[in-house]
Parts: C-alpha cells; sequence; structure tokens
C-alpha cells in the first residue's frame, strides 16, 4: 500500500505537498480510505455472496470495479487535492 501511495502521489495526480502536516494529511487519508474500501469489500462480498445468491467469482468482479472506481474518486476529489507545484 506504501508503494501504491508514493506512486499516486507522484506519478497519477502529481500531488504536492508543501508541509509536514499536509504531507501527513494527505498519507493518512489515503491509508484511512483504503481501509474503507476494504471494509465496503467484505460487506459487498457478504451482501452480493449470501443475501443476493450471486456467484462468487462474478461477485469479486463486480465488487472490484466498485472499489476501483471508489478508490480513485476518493484520491482525485479528497485525498490528492492539493495545488500542484
Amino acid at each position: 500500500m506504501l508503494f501504491a501511495y508514493l506512486t499516486n502521489k507522484k506519478y497519477v495526480f502529481e500531488s504536492y505537498t508543501p508541509t509536514w502536516k499536509d504531507k501527513l494529511r494527505e498519507a493518512s487519508s489515503f491509508f484511512g480510505f483504503r481501509f474503507l474500501t476494504y471494509l465496503i469489500d467484505m460487506l459487498m462480498m457478504v451482501v452480493f455472496i449470501s443475501m443476493m445468491h450471486i456467484n462468487e467469482t462474478w461477485s469479486k468482479i463486480w465488487v472490484n470495479v466498485i472499489v476501483l472506481v471508489l478508490n480513485y474518486v476518493f484520491s482525485k476529489w479528497i485525498i490528492f487535492k492539493i495545488q500542484k507545484k
């Protein structure tokens, strides 16, 4: 996850954080939102498989797509929104 944070920060969103406070806020937001999407992943798998009786493979495919989109949205609009250099 640290590799994902560093590559997203530098290459994907080109985020610039001038102070240590900004760096800490950004990193903690990244890890916090990744933990949130992990919980969403687990909950959706339970719902899709146990309650909706969807095949496990198809459930995982759909959940991964949803989590991927959520991770991008959280990163783009919340985590890496500090100005560029």
